[in-house]
């Protein structure tokens, strides 16, 4: 990760999802990345979602959560 993570940024292949602070609490969500890539996020009631969360790690593209600030 540490390696691989910094090389997919640096290539401009890392897309982010965009979530509300309410919607972490939710064990299913269907989101889309800035990229356009279609996301099913399925969680355990033990896990949360939280900004910086790496939903997907592969050789080529990687998709990381952010998280809207609160109001």
């Amino acid at each position: 990760f540490r390696r691989r993570f910094p090389r997919l940024s640096h290539q401009g292949v890392v897309g982010y999802v965009v979530i509300e602070q309410k919607d972490t609490l939710r064990r299913l969500l269907r989101i889309q990345s800035d990229f356009g890539t279609e996301c099913l996020v399925a969680l355990p009631r033990s896990q949360t979602l939280s900004d910086g969360a790496v939903l997907l790690l592969e050789e080529d593209r990687a998709i990381v959560v952010r998280l809207t600030a609160e109001e």
